[in-house]
């Protein structure tokens, strides 16, 4: 049975980590304030096939964070907040035929001109499919 319908993994990886109790909302692919957005990167693909027909399926994603970038405590909870990523993802399966594993954790990848600073970490969504 497929647990991943293809044309939701944004949706359903923003609902997975907006259960928990993470300081911040994800939302797919977009930008809003206050809020953390989860991009997929593309790439990826058939992992393992097996003989029964079937694969497992790797989907990179990543999870963007902006800050003020004012004052030390502002980047400092968006580390935290990576903190509470990792715990989530090793404390809290995705579900039977589906689990998260961290890529790279995060790093600052940008600094705007109004001061905000972003910071991504890169994840991979695995799922069995039939």
């Amino acid at each position: 049975m497929d647990l991943m319908d293809e044309n939701r993994i944004p949706e359903a990886l923003c609902a997975y980590f907006n259960e928990g109790d993470m300081g911040i909302v994800l939302v797919p692919e977009t930008w809003r304030e206050d809020c953390g957005s989860l991009w997929l990167t593309g790439g990826g693909g058939v992992e393992k096939a097996y003989v029964d027909g079937t694969k497992i399926i790797g989907v990179p994603f990543e999870i963007r964070v902006r800050c003020r970038g004012r004052s030390v405590g502002d980047r400092l909870d968006v580390i935290a907040l990576f903190g509470r990523i990792s715990e989530r993802i090793r404390c809290c399966p995705m579900g039977e035929d589906c689990r998260i594993s961290v890529s790279s954790g995060a790093s600052k990848s940008a600094i705007y001109d109004n001061g905000e600073e972003e910071y991504r970490g890169a994840y991979v969504l695995k799922y069995r499919k039939s």
